[in-house]
């Protein structure tokens, strides 16, 4: 089976992706910046819906906002931190693009 010259550039480039340390150690920060925007979600909502007494869709939405606020800070200052640009479009762009997942 023979591979094309953009199949074995992928496979290689992967290659050398999975091969970083660096990589592995991004992929580590994201995971325990998205496991405490699980966490702050949870709180902010029950403590909104339980303690505030809102809505449950309002209590929901509040605590997207504040999780979605949270995870994007420390990804961009933590996670990220060699990738700068304007903190605006990257906001944007964030909170597009957890809105859709």
């Amino acid at each position: 089976m023979a591979f094309s010259p953009a199949t074995t550039l992928a496979r290689t480039r992967a290659g050398r992706a999975l091969s970083r340390p660096h990589n592995w150690m991004q992929l580590a920060k994201f995971s325990a910046v998205g496991a405490s925007g699980y966490a702050i979600n949870l709180a902010v909502y029950t403590a909104l819906l339980r303690g505030a007494d809102f809505h449950y869709a309002a209590a929901a939405t509040c605590s997207f906002l504040v999780a979605v606020t949270n995870n994007y800070t420390w990804n961009r200052l933590w996670t990220f931190h060699a990738e700068r640009g304007h903190v605006g479009w990257q906001g944007l762009r964030f909170l597009v693009g957890a809105a859709v997942a």
